[in-house]
C-alpha cells in the first residue's frame, strides 16, 4: 500500500515552492502536515508556512518507523 500511495508524491515539490504556494492561495494559511524534525519546523517558518502538523502520515503502520509522539519533544 505504501508503494501505492507514493505514486500520488509529487518528488519535485520542496521547500522554494512554498512561497508560490502562498501566493496562489489568497488569504488561506499554509500548514504543513508531516514534519517530524526540528530542523524542518525552522525550514517550514523561514519559507512561509504559519503552522505544523507533527505526522509520520500514518507510517506507524510499519513497526519499524517511529512514533509522531517521539519526534513532539524535539519540535517542542
Amino acid at each position: 500500500m505504501g508503494r501505492l500511495m507514493g505514486l500520488y508524491v509529487d518528488r519535485t515539490l520542496n521547500w522554494e515552492d512554498i512561497p508560490w504556494i502562498k501566493s496562489v492561495a489568497g488569504d488561506l494559511p499554509i500548514v504543513l502536515k508531516g514534519i517530524q524534525t526540528a530542523a524542518d519546523a525552522k525550514l517550514a517558518v523561514e519559507y512561509g508556512a504559519q503552522g505544523i502538523v507533527l505526522s509520520n502520515h500514518g507510517g506507524r503502520s510499519l513497526d519499524t518507523y517511529a512514533s509522531t509522539n517521539r519526534d513532539i519533544g524535539e519540535n517542542i
